[in-house]
């Protein structure tokens, strides 16, 4: 069998792809592992858009959807009417589609895709092809075709936190989703996901349901994963130079619009830029326009004929937390199924299709429909108002990026000692790595100050435990005592974070002053040696989810005093503990546990 394109995925980017590449004319085969289309927006219950709104062929069929619910079709359920809608555009525009069909092999010929192997129904099937496209979500298909990958946080590994999801039927009669976090999971491990899925079931569970006026359905057919390997990508964007003001886009094929919409709970494991951002000036709910290139969707080396569209494709882990959502994965599905339909007809690989036709053939604009330039771009009279007042992110980020030292200082020194003025000159210091504002840092810390400012619409955070943060920033040894005080001894209100904070502080400050190390190796031990010890942060979205985290901190604390060559009992401690599998992973991972 020979196909101009097949598709591996029929989900929220590779529904919108065949059907793109179908309308013109193109000979598709798709391949999907589920028995339904949609991925997460029909099974997995999302159908939802949040912040940036559907455009293009994902819009159109949004429209289709809207009218089908309005007119009561399949009992207004969103979910099956968009199946149905997906299902049917697909065949009338000739896609071939297979369903529980599970690919094996990608075929290649002298570093060139030409076809795949897969199962269907336990038997073997084989098809050729002049474009693969890669909608897994998990860059399966690219990681058969050999294409390099990554993904995870550096610190542990660590993929964004999933949702457990199941279906319950409302008062309306109408099915929704129960959409919350359930902690985090490595989905490339079959038998790690099964031991998390099974436990985490139990947040839906009531123990009677007589009076429940929403009682419980099903579980979804896809897991609520945010996050898994991205493809090494022709271009690879990250937040660090979108943040910097740096990035550059010459090909642009989206704008996503969204904020770093970050589940963690466990920000100190995050890179320090996405700690600048959440936490040294609490900019969770501002919005951005993020480019996506071209290059993110055609692998760096290798396996030309390859192209991917989803959540895989070539960004960081933190800039994953916000490129991830549905409006942008059906926009990169119409982008891929069009780039892969004009590569056929030109009888080339999508590498060599102009950017300039592929901008025309889809209208894609050439600059953003917003402007980010309004967070950097602050008057020193604007960032000084800014500083003094109760929503200071966008002063103090503005400052930070100007490098507006010599101003910060003179606001610091004139300002009243503890006001809103100083304490915020201070932070914008600490994110310049400049320590002239430490003393007012480490007054926050010891009065545990509570105050939280009003930059987003929530995840803002209390200036108490961020100052614990800046101070490990700035490798501030004059705070060595009192952040081993908040360590060993947390307030109750906000614990996890003033104890995971003042842990990694410690940590920065050992790794910069080697003299440090001894004293502060007492102090760690004191706590992750002993085997009562349990910290629990709530779930982002599940406020009756606590979930276990001492383990990993542990580790990451066993892992430093292994660089320091300092004993410790951690690891032997860690053998004997009751683990998860997925703790156990992660300990593995970190080198403190044989494998």
């Amino acid at each position: 069998m020979k196909y101009q394109v097949i598709i591996a995925g029929f989900g929220t980017a590779g529904a919108i792809a065949s059907i793109a590449a179908a309308r013109r004319g193109t000979k598709v085969l798709v391949l999907e592992r589920n028995t339904c289309p949609g991925g997460m927006q029909a099974g997995g219950f999302i159908y939802g858009y949040y912040l940036q709104q559907p455009m293009g062929l994902t819009a159109e069929i949004n429209a289709l959807i809207e009218q089908q619910h309005n007119s009561g079709r399949l009992g207004r359920q969103p979910v099956e009417n968009r199946r149905e809608i997906l299902e049917n555009l697909a065949l009338q525009a000739n896609v071939e589609l297979h369903y529980q069909a599970v690919i094996s092999e990608v075929l290649q010929t002298d570093g060139k895709v030409k076809g795949v192997v897969w199962y269907e129904q336990e038997k073997r099937f084989c098809a050729e092809c002049d474009v693969l496209l890669d909608c897994s979500a998990d860059a399966e298909i690219a990681r058969l075709a050999g294409v390099e990958t990554f993904g995870g946080r550096e610190s542990d590994g660590q993929f964004q936190p999933f949702t457990n999801l199941y279906a319950f039927r409302t008062s309306a009669g109408i099915a929704a989703a129960a959409n919350f976090d359930a902690g985090r999971i490595d989905q490339y491990d079959i038998r790690e996901l099964t031991q998390v899925m099974l436990a985490t079931s139990r947040l839906h569970l009531q123990k009677d349901y007589r009076n429940n006026p929403n009682p419980l359905l099903a579980p979804s057919d896809q897991i609520g994963i945010r996050e898994g390997l991205h493809i090494r990508s022709q271009k690879i964007l990250t937040l660090q130079e979108l943040l910097d003001d740096k990035l550059q886009v010459n090909d642009p094929i989206d704008w996503v619009s969204s904020n770093i919409d970050t589940h963690a709970n466990d920000l100190c494991l995050e890179s320090t830029i996405f700690q600048d951002w959440m936490l040294g000036a609490s900019m969770w709910g501002t919005v951005l326009w993020i480019p996506i290139s071209l290059g993110c969707l055609l692998p760096e080396k290798g396996s030309e004929g390859l192209l991917i569209a989803g959540r895989h494709l070539g960004v960081d882990h933190d800039l994953g937390h916000a490129v991830r959502m549905n409006a942008c994965m059906g926009r990169l599905g119409e982008v891929a199924g069009t780039l892969a339909a004009l590569a056929a007809e030109q009888d080339c690989t999508p590498g060599r299709i102009p950017y300039q036709k592929l901008a025309n053939e889809l209208n894609i604009p050439p600059v953003p429909p917003g402007d980010n330039r309004a967070l950097f771009s602050l008057s020193p009279d604007e960032i000084k108002a800014g500083l003094a007042s109760d929503a200071p992110g966008k002063a103090i980020w503005a400052a930070r990026t100007q490098r507006q030292i010599q101003l910060l200082q003179k606001i610091y020194t004139e300002a009243e000692p503890g006001s809103h003025l100083r304490r915020h000159a201070a932070q914008a210091l600490a994110l310049l790595d400049v320590d002239t504002g430490a003393e007012e840092l480490r007054n926050c810390l010891a009065e545990r100050d509570p105050w939280r400012p009003k930059t987003s619409r929530n995840s803002n955070h209390a200036r108490g435990y961020v100052a614990a943060y800046l101070l490990g920033r700035l490798a501030d040894r004059k705070a060595i005592p009192l952040l081993q005080e908040v360590w060993q001894s947390p307030p109750e209100t906000d614990a996890f974070n003033y104890q995971s904070l003042s842990m990694m502080a410690l940590l920065k400050i050992a790794e910069k002053h080697p003299a440090e190390r001894i004293k502060i190796a007492s102090s760690l031990k004191k706590v992750t040696e002993n085997p009562d010890w349990r910290l629990e942060s709530l779930s982002h979205l599940h406020r009756n989810n606590p979930e276990r985290l001492d383990i990993v901190f542990r580790a990451i604390v066993a892992v430093a005093l292994n660089r320091w060559q300092i004993t410790h009992q951690i690891s032997q401690l860690l053998t004997e503990l009751k683990l998860s599998l997925h703790e156990l992973r992660i300990a593995q991972r970190l080198g403190v546990i044989p494998k």
